[in-house]
Formats: structure tokens, C-alpha cells, sequence
């Protein structure tokens, strides 16, 4: 991006706060905000960056319930299964509101050192159901399944913190763990998605705009440079 398109970014990036609290006020001023939003997420991105990101906005409406809903199933909005949900794929399909809202990067972890210079370390990552990118990205770095299969990112970060092996893991997840150099990290799309915005509810919008901006301001955590 060029010096100039910085600068036009930063001015558009200022518009949109403006934007959000405009209509944050609207809906303030139009009377209570009441009522359920259901939002569904992967759980270490709910847990790690959405919730603890949201407490302003549910103090500042403490009629509003969140119902969160996590895992690795597609929860549907044009079913009515959920308000809002953040996806690591684009829906093709329905009348949604889709907002491309940052990237997750990855990386290859290990407890420490001695891990690592095993000739043949085993790798801990998710079993063949899930066609994930970091499933994808191990077998064709490797060459070979995982030894260690674990259905969620919270095993796979223990197993690998207790030494057992080695893993692809979100950056946000790598902590104090060490990150291998390779050749190629796998950087997935985050994508947000309501309803059409024509009926989208005052509430969920009020959501859905907290939500941007908790990304934009973790974008750096998400997808760290290097």
C-alpha cells in the first residue's frame, strides 16, 4: 500500500468509528436495548479476544443477553440458528450482511528446543473430519497424518505445552511456547456475518459493530508480522 493509501485507510478507518457510535447513540436514544443476540464463534477466538472485548458494550446495555455459542460445526444464520457468527470461510449463499473483519496467521510451536531436534517429532493436529487449513498445511509440510489427534485447539495447545509433540496453532495461542521457522504459515480470512442489513435488529447491530471493532483493534495479535 502506498503512502497515500495509508493515509485514505487511516481517514476511512475514523469515518467508520464515527458511523458506529452514530448508530450506537440511535439506538440508545430510540429506548432500552432488550433482548437475546446470538452470536456463534470459534471458542478460543470467544473466549481469548470476543468476551473479555464485549464487557463495555454489556455494561453500558445490561438489558442485552449474549448467547455465545462455540465449536467447530457450521452454525447456520439464514436457519435462524444464530444472529451473528464469525467464520473462517465466506458463505457463497443467502441474503447475509458479509464483512471481511482480519486475518488469523499461524505458526508451528513447540514446548521448547528439545522437542524439536528429534528426527521424527510427533505432530499433534486434528483428526482427518476436519478439513481445516492447518490440518491441510501439516500433511503436505510432513508429508504424514498426525500422531496426536485432538478435536479441539485447546488439546492441541496443552499437548504441545506437556511436550508431547508439535503443532500448528493460532499466533494468539502461542504465548510462551516456541515458534518454528518454516517456510510457509497458513493465514485464514476472518469473516463476520449477519443478516441482510434491512433486518438486521437494533441490538444485533449494536453487536455486530462491537465485534469490528474488537478485531481491528486485535489485529496485530491475530496476524503478527514476521
Amino acid at each position: 500500500m502506498t503512502d497515500d493509501g495509508r493515509a485514505m485507510l487511516l481517514d476511512a478507518e475514523k469515518v467508520e468509528e464515527t458511523m458506529r457510535r452514530l448508530r450506537n447513540n440511535a439506538a440508545a436514544r430510540g429506548g432500552d436495548v432488550v433482548g437475546v443476540v446470538r452470536l456463534a464463534a470459534p471458542e478460543t477466538l470467544a473466549t481469548n479476544l470476543l468476551l473479555p472485548g464485549l464487557r463495555s458494550l454489556l455494561d453500558r446495555y445490561p438489558a442485552l443477553t449474549l448467547e455465545v455459542v462455540t465449536g467447530i460445526d457450521t452454525i447456520g444464520i439464514a436457519r435462524g440458528e444464530a444472529d451473528i457468527a464469525l467464520r473462517l470461510v465466506r458463505p457463497d449463499k443467502g441474503a447475509l450482511t458479509i464483512r471481511k473483519v482480519g486475518r488469523m496467521a499461524h505458526a508451528l510451536y513447540a514446548a521448547s528446543a528439545a522437542v524439536i531436534d528429534h528426527d521424527r517429532p510427533r505432530l499433534i493436529g486434528w483428526s482427518g473430519s476436519y478439513d481445516l487449513p492447518a490440518r491441510r498445511w501439516l500433511q503436505q509440510h510432513f508429508g504424514r497424518e498426525p500422531d496426536i489427534l485432538v478435536n479441539s485447539l485447546a488439546g492441541q495447545r496443552a499437548a504441545i505445552e506437556a511436550g508431547i509433540g508439535i503443532g500448528m496453532l493460532p499466533c494468539f495461542l502461542g504465548g510462551d511456547l516456541v515458534a518454528l521457522n518454516t517456510p510457509m504459515r497458513p493465514v485464514e480470512t476472518l469473516w463476520l456475518i449477519a443478516h441482510a442489513t434491512e433486518t438486521i435488529s437494533a441490538r444485533t447491530r449494536l453487536v455486530y459493530d462491537e465485534l469490528v471493532s474488537i478485531l481491528a483493534k486485535n489485529a496485530a495479535i491475530l496476524a503478527p508480522e514476521g
